[in-house]
């Protein structure tokens, strides 16, 4: 546990950084290197969605009858799973045309599903800008967040609107990949914090690694705040890693 003053600059060191999969360990150097900060109390993920067929669907069926559509914001290429009724299940993306009672699958069953198998959504589609969380939703209009794609990358935008009564945000910016339920979405505190190397770089040696500032006047920061530092290291192919660090931001004084 680190501590980050309020209203001082404040250092955020880690110490070496090596590769895992060499024999023996070699020092990963030159690597570009940024701290991302995150409120550790304001976490949420991609809800859990399920509807369920309200009519006997037979195989090659591309419009589905389902009762609970109107609790999601269902959009054209989300990633759907159906039970069917031979015990295999059928996984396709959403089509144009689904309303609060149907959903238009991009490929049909590929056998019959009786009334009331379960209609599961895995993941919302790159593009959208609606994303439902599985909490109350923990974040303010205007605020910053980050939301974990399923190619790896960070979606980082605001918070442009929110619905309490179904837990749902709207991104000011959309997706740019698929979102699968329970990837993260987390508050992100300012800009991301440039870390240099420093000291001499040997495996099993802890006198080196990368450092950054995180100024006085980092936006974002409150007293009391739990704040997750993620260290991002790209050291190039196959050195890509995340690290974590966790502190609390303490009175620095004015």
């Amino acid at each position: 546990m680190f501590k980050l003053y309020l209203n001082s600059d404040n250092l955020i060191e880690f110490n070496g950084a090596t590769d895992v999969a060499a024999i023996p360990q070699v020092p990963i150097t030159g690597a570009t290197v940024t701290a991302s900060l995150y409120d550790d109390a304001a976490d949420a993920w991609i809800m859990a969605e399920e509807f369920v067929l309200s009519e006997d669907e037979a195989a090659a069926q591309v419009t589905l009858s389902v009762f609970g559509v109107p609790k999601v914001t269902v959009a054209i290429g989300d990633v759907v799973r159906i039970a069917q009724d031979d015990g295999t299940h059928h996984q396709t993306t959403i089509a144009a045309g689904s309303t609060t009672t149907t959903l238009v699958l991009a490929a049909g069953l590929a056998s019959a599903a009786s009334k009331g198998k379960p209609v599961k959504l895995l993941s919302k589609a790159l593009g959208v800008d609606t994303l439902r969380l599985d909490r109350v939703i923990p974040f303010e209009l205007g605020e910053q967040v980050s939301v974990d794609q399923d190619d790896g990358t960070k979606h980082i935008t605001t918070v442009s609107d929110r619905d309490l009564s179904t837990n749902e945000i709207v991104l000011a910016d959309v997706t740019t990949a698929l979102v699968s339920v329970g990837n993260l979405v987390a508050q992100k505190i300012g800009a991301d914090v440039t870390m240099t190397q420093y000291g001499t770089p040997a495996a099993n040696d802890n006198t080196w690694g990368y450092r950054g500032t995180i100024a006085d006047t980092h936006a974002g920061l409150k007293l009391g705040q739990r704040v997750r530092a993620v260290i991002n290291f790209n050291g190039g192919a196959g050195l890509q890693r995340e690290e974590y660090l966790y502190g609390r931001v303490q009175n620095g004084g004015a």
